[in-house]
C-alpha cells in the first residue's frame, strides 16, 4: 500500500508560489484578450406587402460536422511506464509508487492547455513521490484530436515560456513526437513536458523532476502505450 500522493493539488500550490495562476496569461501560456461586444442593430419594422404571398426560402441546413471524439485506446500499466525499480536508480532512492490519481488538468499552466484537456480523454495518470515529502511527479497519458492538439501547439510554439525538444520519443515508423518542455524556477519549482505523437498526449511534470527528466517519461510513456496497443 502507497501513501497517495495528490500531484494536481502540489501542482496547484507550485503555481501558486510561483505567481502563476491557472489560467494567467504570465502562467506559462498565452492569455486570452477579451471579445468585443457585439451588438444587434434595432429591428426595422416588416414592410407591408400586397398581391399574393411571397413563399420563404427553406433554411439551409448547417453542414459543419462536431470535432470527432479522441480514439479509443487501451492505457498501459503504471509500471509499464516506469519501474519503481528504474525510477530510484535514475532520479531518487526513495522515491515510493506508483498511485493513480483523476486527472481534469484544472492545474495545468495556461488557459490553452487546461481547455485542450478539458477535451481530451484520459487513459491512465500515475504518480510517484517520496513519502511525506512535498516531493513527487506525475505522468498522465490522453487521447486527443487534430484540431486539439494543433490548438495546443500553436499556443506552445508562441509562447516565450515553453522550449521545443528534439529529443523526444521516436515511434516504431521512424515519426518523431512533438515535445514541449517548461521549467518553473520560482517558488516550489517544478519540472513539466508536454509529447504529441499519433493522437496520444503526455504530460510529465512534478517537483522532483528536470525537464530532461520529464522527456524521458514522456518517451517511456509512448513507448508503453504504443506497444500495447499496437
Amino acid at each position: 500500500m502507497h501513501r497517495p500522493l495528490a500531484l494536481p493539488a502540489l501542482v496547484v500550490g507550485a503555481l501558486l508560489l510561483a505567481g502563476c495562476t491557472p489560467g494567467e496569461s504570465d502562467g506559462g501560456l498565452i492569455g486570452t484578450e477579451p471579445e468585443s461586444p457585439v451588438t444587434s442593430p434595432s429591428a426595422s419594422p416588416a414592410p407591408t406587402t400586397t398581391g399574393s404571398p411571397v413563399e420563404a426560402s427553406p433554411t439551409p441546413t448547417p453542414s459543419a460536422e462536431a470535432d470527432p471524439a479522441p480514439a479509443v485506446r487501451t492505457a498501459p500499466e503504471c509500471t509499464d511506464i516506469a519501474s519503481l525499480e528504474w525510477l530510484q536508480s535514475n532520479i531518487d532512492t526513495q522515491l515510493d509508487g506508483p498511485d493513480t490519481f483523476e486527472f481534469t488538468g484544472e492545474g495545468l499552466p495556461g488557459p490553452a492547455a487546461q481547455t485542450a484537456a478539458s477535451k481530451s480523454t484520459a487513459l491512465v495518470s500515475c504518480t510517484w513521490g517520496i513519502p511525506y515529502s512535498d516531493g513527487a511527479f506525475s505522468v498522465t497519458v490522453l487521447t486527443t484530436t487534430p484540431a486539439i492538439q494543433e490548438s495546443l501547439q500553436d499556443a506552445l510554439s508562441t509562447s516565450s515560456k515553453y522550449t521545443a525538444s528534439e529529443s523526444g520519443y521516436m515511434g516504431p515508423d521512424g515519426t518523431a513526437a512533438t515535445t514541449y518542455t517548461h521549467l518553473f524556477e520560482d517558488g516550489i519549482g517544478y519540472g513539466l513536458a508536454y509529447a504529441f505523437y499519433d493522437g496520444y498526449w503526455v504530460i510529465a511534470y512534478g517537483t522532483m523532476v528536470s525537464p530532461d527528466d520529464c522527456i524521458t517519461l514522456t518517451q517511456k510513456a509512448l513507448t508503453a502505450t504504443t506497444a500495447i496497443n499496437t
